[in-house]
């Protein structure tokens, strides 16, 4: 990129002077910076590489590894080494290694079958809480649906124990004179089944066949040290309106209150269609409490399948487009701003949508994760979908949100990720009282130091880097990002997806120093697309209609709980 200097003595940089490089897709080896390709993990025997294809096609994708399947001797090139059974021994091998240890009855469970080796009995898991366990999982205990049924390894003296169930170690780290890494792990993760997500294999009551060899791949890749940004979460909830003090479950004014006294955050995912006025009173408290209470998008109409169902990008740009015009005119209203993370009502959008949503500006779409891989056409949910602090569809973020009722285990392995801890639920969640947000904040604050912030702040944060001498080295979760610029670079370089019709814009450097500066970097459309030039959707009297009924409902259910108590 030239000289990071002042903008009084450089111009701004230009796109082609921030270095744009595709990401790390398909066999691993695209997405490099400099000085060689991905890192070579060789899988032992070489056809186990073919009995979990769709596992490590994932797993290349994450990190930036090419997995080759290697015979007995064959260690040149090799940065790591996975083996299954008794090929090689543990003792032979001549690079760091993780070993799946066959159980005494040799056995090997069918491919894409089977709960893993040995019984499926589940068990307590209890992990180390020695230092080489990255920090957010020492000493955390989480239960396995297998992990009882796995035989035991034997731990001799200078081994490291790194998780047991019960007394039984089922992942060990062997001691070596020569300080090569070598593992052992008593259960070996299964083939992906076909349109099966890799966070599937890291979730509640199902971790313990993947979890080593995630932890064995980070070593692999540690000479690239990711800076994650601090942790981010938010608390979002789906439907309300503005127009009064309260709506169902949910009083504004209490609503920050609690999120003040607790330190968090809530959004309120309104819909756009009621964003026609705002009560004074709720105003005033938005107003004076803005890092405890904040507004983003929720559709536009709230319709059955709105962001489904339109498939031809004309229509879809129509209906984003009246969103926005909409957003825009209630914070001109109101005073307010108002978060471009669009959260899709009933955890629906589909791909024209997307493309839609980005050309128009929004900075993100917010989708719970789901258990299966989408087909064309359907809500995006690839196979690293809730892996990864966002997924792009055509330029636009996918941020991964969670339920209220999580699980404690999976809001660890959440943090354990690097996501963002954004999670969603409806006024009717709150039926019981605003202490359950206060209780679900706890739960996620004990997963590491979270800063609460806006779902905009989530998105213009949402990337990672690593300084390498003079370069700094960025990946971006987001179409939008701050960048803090430290003091002594010469380049940025930027890792982003390409899109057909995307451009990528660097801002000028600001504010460089001792210190450093600060940079933004936008992912925008070639051709820039106003909402007030799309013309709107047909008028219908359908979704006016529809939505009085639904928040006459909501309006309705607390005061039809109160008589029933009394």
């Amino acid at each position: 990129m030239g000289e990071l200097n002042t903008p009084e003595e450089f111009p701004p940089p230009s796109p082609e002077e921030l270095e744009q490089i595709p990401p790390p897709l398909g066999e691993g080896r695209v997405g490099v910076f400099q000085g060689g390709g991905s890192p070579i993990v060789g899988v032992f025997p070489d056809h186990e590489l073919g009995r979990r294809r769709r596992l490590f096609d994932a797993l290349e994708q994450a990190f930036d590894v090419c997995f080759e399947g290697r015979r007995e001797g064959e260690w040149q090139g090799l940065a790591g080494a996975v083996c299954f059974g008794d090929s090689p021994s543990v003792a032979d091998t001549r690079c760091p290694t993780l070993h799946f240890s066959l159980p005494r009855n040799n056995y090997l469970p069918p491919v894409g079958g089977g709960p893993g080796w040995g019984a499926a009995r589940p068990g307590l898991v209890t992990l180390s809480d020695d230092e080489l366990m990255d920090a957010r999982l020492r000493g955390r205990s989480f239960s396995d649906a297998m992990a009882g049924g796995l035989h035991e390894l034997p731990v001799e003296d200078g081994d490291r124990a790194l998780a047991r169930c019960g007394r039984a170690a089922l992942w060990v780290r062997r001691r070596g004179a020569d300080g090569i890494a070598r593992y052992v792990a008593a259960a070996a993760p299964d083939e992906l089944n076909p349109n099966e997500p890799l966070r599937n294999r890291l979730t509640q009551s199902r971790f313990i066949a993947l979890l080593p060899l995630i932890h064995f791949l980070r070593e692999v890749r540690a000479e690239r040290p990711w800076m994650e940004p601090s942790p981010r979460a938010c608390f979002i909830i789906d439907d309300p309106n503005l127009r009064a003090p309260a709506y169902g479950h949910v009083n504004y004014r209490d609503l920050a209150a609690h999120a003040a006294r607790a330190g968090y955050h809530v959004a309120i995912a309104s819909i756009p269609l009621d964003f026609r006025s705002i009560h004074p009173r709720v105003r005033e408290v938005f107003e004076r409490n803005r890092q405890a209470i904040s507004v983003t998008v929720h559709g536009n109409n709230h319709e059955r399948h709105e962001l489904l169902t339109v498939r031809d990008g004309a229509n879809a740009l129509r209906v984003a487009a009246q969103s926005l015009r909409r957003t825009i005119k209630f914070e001109r209203r109101s005073g307010l701003s108002v978060s471009r993370v669009m959260c899709a009502p009933h955890e629906e959008c589909n791909p024209a949508m997307a493309e839609a949503l980005f050309q128009l500006g929004f900075d993100a779409l917010a989708l719970e994760p789901r258990r299966q891989v989408s087909a064309e056409g359907q809500t995006p949910n690839d196979v690293l979908a809730g892996w990864e602090p966002a997924r792009f569809v055509d330029g636009l973020p996918i941020l991964p949100r969670f339920r209220l009722d999580i699980s404690d285990e999976d809001l660890v392995f959440n943090s354990y990720l690097n996501l963002p801890q954004v999670i969603y639920c409806h006024n009717r969640d709150l039926k019981a009282g605003l202490h359950v947000l206060d209780d679900a904040a706890r739960r996620v604050n004990r997963t590491g130091q979270y800063r609460w912030v806006t779902p905009a702040e989530i998105a213009a944060t949402n990337y990672v880097s690593w300084r390498r001498d003079t370069d700094l080295i960025v990946r971006l979760y987001s179409r939008r990002v701050r960048l803090t610029v430290p003091a002594g670079l010469e380049r940025v370089r930027v890792a982003v997806p390409r899109f057909p019709g995307v451009k990528m814009i660097p801002s000028t450097l600001v504010g460089e120093g001792q210190g450093g500066g600060s940079l933004e970097i936008s992912l925008v459309p070639e051709t820039a697309l106003s909402p007030a030039a799309v013309p709107a959707p047909v008028w219908r009297p359908w979704p006016r209609l529809r939505r009085l009924m639904t928040e006459s409902r909501d309006r309705a259910t607390p005061l039809m709980r109160r008589l029933r108590v009394s």
